[in-house]
């Protein structure tokens, strides 16, 4: 038989094996940042064996000058190699992290074969500087002081060639809190005050302590404020009258411009009326400024009895029978805290009409008849039913 690796023919070549030692290919140059995290794989180098498939190799690392087989890991100059995985292709892979202080690094690579024989070559990785986190744009924001939980978000999630560790915001003379997310770069302002515009600077820090900043505008809309009117009084029937029920006031903006609702069915318009039904009443109103912040006030309402109308004195009328026209005037018109509903007048036995005026209170008397002399009972009605009545002689001449 012959050898095939020494060409003996002798009759011992038949019994000898010889192992070939594994191979590397080309030596591999990587590229780090500093602050890259572990798990960034990288191929590492490639390897090769004529006695046995790529996969079944074991390569380990050491620092360069180091004695013995290496580990699956090491650290040389803040530069880690670790996770070392070999493919049935013979490419060699491993997670390569750069700490934050990381330099140039070289790496011994051994590969060793099943019998024990082994390889070495070098690995080098080149580390760069740390390069900051990058931050989008903060949209300028309106809040309303008190207010919590209004959250800000940039157009651009916060990215870092290693982790963004902290995000955090501030603002000189804001007395709220922020509260910050590294993962999307949002903002959340809690407990705003006091009212004011601030500027807001937002600060994306890394794993290596690099920062980068952004800033908005947040304004602090003033909550107006509102008081009820103190002893707002209406007497049941009385006509609608239009009175002073709140005063308002806002920090940001003119009185005018805010808006003034009743919590309820109806709207304020200012005019406070009372029913003849109505009782003491308690109104809630709300004042709204343009960025629909609110306050509220109780406004009460006393409301008193309604009181009848009032009306002059009639003076005694002497008519001659069958007449028509006469008007017998008061001395005073009918007023009331409503309005006069009716003026009536009657008089037993007289078969003529009275005509009464709401407005003046006089009485027309038409067909007068029969003779003789009446006493007429003139009645005044208000809104709310209440009466008032005068007395006057009639006397129809024979």
């Amino acid at each position: 038989a012959t050898d095939t690796v020494t060409g003996d023919t002798s009759e011992f070549s038949a019994c000898r094996q010889v192992n070939r030692l594994p191979t590397f290919g080309t030596a591999q140059t990587l590229s780090r940042q500093q602050g890259t995290l572990t798990g960034n794989t990288g191929l590492i180098a490639t390897v090769a064996d004529l006695d046995q498939a790529a996969n079944t190799l074991t390569v380990t690392v050491k620092a360069v000058g180091a004695a013995g087989a290496g580990g699956t890991s090491q650290t040389v100059n803040g530069v880690t190699v670790s996770n070392i995985q070999i493919a049935a292709n013979g490419n060699v892979t491993a997670d390569v992290a750069a700490a934050c202080n990381a330099a140039n690094a070289t790496f011994t690579l051994r590969v060793t074969d099943t019998p024990g024989e082994f390889n070495e070559q070098t690995l080098t990785v080149n580390v760069t500087q740390n390069t900051p986190p990058t931050l989008g744009a903060y949209p300028n924001t309106t809040v309303n002081a008190g207010s919590s939980g209004t959250i800000v978000t940039p157009n651009a999630v916060p990215t870092d060639n290693g982790t963004v560790v902290t995000l955090t915001a501030a603002a000189p003379g804001f007395t709220g809190s922020f509260t910050g997310n590294p993962a999307t770069g949002a903002v959340t302002v809690n407990n705003a005050a006091p009212a004011g515009t601030y500027t807001v600077t937002i600060t994306a820090t890394d794993n290596c302590t690099a920062a980068t900043t952004g800033t908005f505008t947040l304004t602090v809309n003033a909550i107006p404020t509102i008081s009820a009117q103190a002893g707002v009084s209406r007497q049941r029937g009385s006509a609608a009258v239009n009175s002073q029920i709140a005063a308002v006031n806002d920090a940001d903006q003119s009185e005018e411009t805010l808006s003034v609702a009743i919590i309820g069915p109806a709207t304020v318009t200012g005019d406070v009326v009372a029913d003849c039904s109505a009782t003491n009443a308690a109104f809630t109103l709300r004042v709204t400024d343009s960025n629909g912040a609110f306050n509220e006030a109780t406004l009460n309402v006393t409301v008193t009895a309604n009181a009848p109308p009032t009306v002059g004195n009639y003076s005694n009328t002497t008519v001659t029978p069958g007449s028509s026209g006469t008007i017998v005037s008061p001395d005073a018109v009918p007023s009331d805290n409503g309005s006069v509903a009716s003026v009536t007048a009657s008089a037993p036995g007289f078969t003529g009409t009275f005509v009464g005026s709401t407005t003046s209170g006089a009485i027309t008397i038409n067909d007068a008849a029969p003779a003789g002399t009446y006493t007429v009972t003139v009645t005044v009605t208000d809104n709310c039913t209440a009466t008032t009545t005068k007395t006057f002689t009639l006397t129809v001449n024979t």
